[in-house]
């Protein structure tokens, strides 16, 4: 799907579905962080956490304009809050 979209907010909600079946979405855009989306990967690599992370709803972001940048706080990590969490980081 990466391929044929590069909206990250539209990602995110194919994020969604992909997850809510169990797929995998280590490489989909999963949350905001900084001014940028990022991956379960992404998450996975990141060294320079702080020591607490606060996570967020996303929605407001998935639905801004495209244009229309953001920057959160290096604390936070604005997250799908759809009760499909629970598949983040599952393996099979």
């Amino acid at each position: 799907m990466a391929l044929l979209y590069d909206d990250p907010r539209e990602l995110v909600r194919f994020a969604e579905l992909v997850r809510s079946c169990g797929g995998d979405t280590d490489l989909l855009p999963i949350a905001a962080h900084g001014s940028e989306w990022v991956s379960v990967k992404g998450i996975a690599e990141k060294k320079d956490w702080p020591q607490e992370v606060f996570l967020v709803g996303s929605s407001s972001l998935i639905y801004r304009e495209p244009h229309e940048p953001f920057l959160l706080n290096p604390g936070i990590l604005a997250v799908s809050m759809d009760g499909r969490l629970q598949n983040l980081g599952e393996r099979r």
